[in-house]
């Protein structure tokens, strides 16, 4: 798993201050689908979330018939604000 908040890499899914920069991990993993959360028909695995951002979270995925690496980005669509000229 990776750190949400400084990217910090290879870190186990039972840890909960990150070595780095000493968050509280689970608060950063309230709101993230669960790992072997299965997607869209059962063509899809989530593995452990990548990043996230203002817009959404990306996630590392499995797509389970290929048995290929994929990522998958899920979309806040209530915090975005538009601008128009």
């Amino acid at each position: 798993m990776k750190c949400l908040n400084c990217k910090k890499c290879q870190i186990t899914l039972t840890t909960e201050i990150c070595p780095q920069c000493n968050v509280y991990i689970p608060a950063l993993m309230r709101d993230i689908l669960k790992t072997d959360t299965i997607l869209h028909n059962n063509s899809y695995k989530i593995e452990y979330p990548l990043g996230r951002g203002g817009f959404g979270i990306t996630y590392q995925a499995l797509h389970i018939n290929l048995e290929e690496k994929v990522a998958i980005k899920e979309f806040y669509p209530d915090y975005v604000i538009w601008f128009y000229i």
